[in-house]
């Protein structure tokens, strides 16, 4: 993914995309996003949640919700999730 695609209007935004199906034993390391995106790790905590689907856990932003298997294969899980977006 190119760093111009996280960038909206010159501020550094975080979407789904980076937001991984952790189906290899291992949660996503939200530090790791933090640093690498120039976010505190208490607001970048503040988007994020963890929920499982099957026998995979999903990482995402708090704004993605009812996650809901549409698809597997061998490199994990395919979710459909309604996106709610506040005003």
């Amino acid at each position: 993914m190119s760093r111009h695609f996280l960038y909206n209007c010159s501020q550094p935004i975080l979407d789904v995309k980076i937001a991984f199906c952790q189906g290899f034993g291992k949660q996503v390391d939200v530090s790791y996003i933090a640093k690498h995106y120039n976010m505190s790790k208490s607001k970048v905590d503040n988007q994020f949640y963890s929920v499982e689907v099957g026998d995979s856990t999903f990482t995402v932003l708090k704004r993605y919700q009812n996650l809901k298997p549409i698809g597997s294969g061998a490199q994990g899980i395919v979710c459909n999730a309604i996106m709610q977006i506040h005003f």
